[in-house]
């Protein structure tokens, strides 16, 4: 596991953003919960969306409405 960048997008405490970017086999929940650990309050997350896996980035992605046009297409 190898985390590559880490950075906090928003912090509205007790609730904080953050962007990481790791290699494959990272457990994002268990990073959220050493953070608590090591904070020693406890954490988990509320939200997770995958950006990215690999060269495919979210933003290219396609919606469900446009997927099954082109399908039907």
């Amino acid at each position: 596991v190898y985390i590559h960048k880490f950075e906090l997008t928003r912090i509205d405490l007790p609730e904080i953003d953050f962007e990481i970017y790791c290699s494959k086999g990272t457990y994002i929940r268990s990073v959220a919960h050493d953070f608590g650990q090591a904070l020693g309050s406890g954490a988990h997350l509320k939200k997770l969306c995958r950006t990215a896996i690999g060269q495919h980035q979210l933003e290219n992605a396609y919606d469900l409405k446009t997927l099954e046009k082109l399908i039907n297409s």
